[in-house]
């Protein structure tokens, strides 16, 4: 009886042997990079009972975007960056990166091309997905290097994206102790790079919240800079931080989200003299677009600020959707007036 089952033993224990050996492979292009197609719907203009309108507070409406992709990975972009090349990249809120040409027709945006996903890579090699680092909620970019902030575990990585791409291994930046005590789904909302202006060279990251209590002012930390430390926002209209970038001239612009069951979605742009980013500071500023019902605004969690070939300043904006069919990614672009 033995000698008659052997045969078979042999077959199933290749067959064993081959599903070893095939499922890390499966596991590993789950979590490779791959192309992706993006189809983008144009919004006919910002406020939605009056599409012509152009000019809202002190930005000009340029133009905007539904994005849509049959990809599982696609959603929930929290962190945006735009290059000097108008090479797009955004992290999403469960580890991905996504990097595409953003297609433009007089600084209107219309597509987006050539796009791709990739996984977060953790200092452990490990894509951060399958980690506790899976949050990925905000992205700075300068010269090739990004760094991306992690909410639940308070931590910022840096990736050195031109050396390595999107196969890029982060490295964990020093953050200060307080920072490890800020609330585990609120903590680095923001983080934005100055290359320019009085806080040039600086690195911040700021919280969503950091204190019980409406109005309360959140915390931010200097990261990297002459004067590290840690220094206060002030919150108005129980806004809350989801963003923040430089402009090329080095001022400082959050981008802030409120939301009520009754009033809706509301988002806010607000301007800050760099010169108060310094410990014990006080950040405050004036508002630039306050916008909520009766506009095309979903849940904007990422800003990227540009220039144009006139010197004009461009602010474009994305939602993260939650991965929810209620909800849309939405692409925005205005230009700072002069004037």
């Amino acid at each position: 009886m033995m000698r008659r089952f052997k045969p078979r033993r042999r077959f199933l224990l290749a067959c064993m042997l081959a599903l070893v050996a095939l499922t890390p492979a499966r596991a590993q292009d789950e979590w490779s990079r791959r192309p992706i197609k993006i189809t983008a719907t144009p919004l006919q203009g910002f406020e939605i009972a009056n599409s012509d309108r152009v000019r809202f507070d002190q930005l000009d409406y340029l133009g905007g975007l539904i994005l849509r992709a049959d990809a599982p990975r696609f959603g929930g972009l929290s962190g945006l960056a735009i290059d000097g090349a108008g090479t797009l990249l955004a992290v999403t809120d469960h580890g991905w990166w996504l990097r595409a040409k953003l297609v433009t027709q007089n600084d209107r945006p219309v597509a987006l091309a050539d796009a791709e996903m990739a996984p977060i890579i953790g200092p452990n090699g490990n894509p951060i997905g399958r980690t506790k680092r899976f949050d990925s909620e905000s992205l700075a970019l300068n010269n090739g290097i990004a760094w991306v902030g992690l909410e639940r575990v308070h931590e910022v990585l840096r990736f050195d994206l031109g050396r390595d791409g999107l196969a890029a291994r982060g490295q964990t930046i020093p953050v200060p102790r307080e920072a490890k005590n800020l609330p585990s789904n609120q903590s680095f909302e923001a983080v934005c790079y100055a290359a320019a202006g009085p806080a040039r060279g600086t690195l911040i990251a700021i919280a969503e919240r950091a204190r019980k209590g409406d109005n309360q002012p959140t915390r931010g930390f200097i990261l990297e800079g002459t004067n590290k430390g840690a220094f206060d926002v002030k919150r108005r209209g129980d806004f809350d931080v989801t963003d923040c970038a430089f402009t090329p001239d080095g001022d400082l612009i959050l981008l802030e989200r409120r939301f009520g069951w009754l009033s809706g979605l509301a988002m806010r742009l607000r301007r800050i003299d760099p010169r108060a980013i310094r410990p014990d500071g006080m950040l405050d500023g004036e508002s630039l677009l306050e916008a909520g019902v009766g506009t095309v605004i979903d849940n904007m969690e990422g800003l990227a600020i540009t220039k144009n070939e006139k010197g004009e300043t461009l602010l474009t904006l994305i939602s993260d959707d939650n991965f929810s069919m209620l909800q849309r990614t939405v692409l925005l672009r205005f230009r700072l007036r002069r004037d």
